[in-house]
């Protein structure tokens, strides 16, 4: 019974996995179409051209959100976050001077916390990196 279970569990993140990368690929399509629109309807130069461009800026666009969602999942600005939820703590506390108000100081626990709500999006650098390639390898043409 528990090994129809992991079976189950891995075709849900197996599908989720792949709603995601589409998600991301439609998210780059649509970035896609508004610059090339852009640069097609303000341009007298080449239409591959304007689709390197188009597919270079949608590609750095979407490898730099993936990658800063990586970069928060793996914690790097929990330090950050956690002095200003420290903060809004001591302003609150400071003004109602309730026990039961206390200021939290333990950043394990709340990093430990943050871990297990974050989610990592790998797609996006992914289809960013696609992206990325599909203009470098059309600017051979341009």
């Amino acid at each position: 019974m528990e090994f129809d279970n992991l079976e189950e569990d891995k075709k849900e993140k197996k599908l989720a996995f792949i709603k995601r990368l589409f998600i991301s690929f439609a998210i780059g399509l649509v970035i896609f179409f508004i610059v090339f629109f852009l640069l097609w309807y303000n341009g007298v130069k080449s239409w591959v051209h304007y689709f390197s461009n188009a597919c270079f800026a949608s590609g750095v666009l979407l490898a730099g959100m993936g990658s800063l969602s990586v970069v928060k999942k793996e914690g790097f600005f929990d330090v950050a976050q956690f002095g200003l939820k420290q903060f809004g703590q001591t302003i609150k506390y400071s003004m109602s001077m309730k026990k039961d108000v206390g200021v939290d100081t333990d950043i394990l626990s709340f990093k430990e916390e943050k871990r297990k709500v974050r989610v990592a999006n790998w797609e996006g650098v992914v289809v960013g990196f696609v992206f990325i390639i599909a203009s470098v390898v059309s600017s051979f043409f341009v």
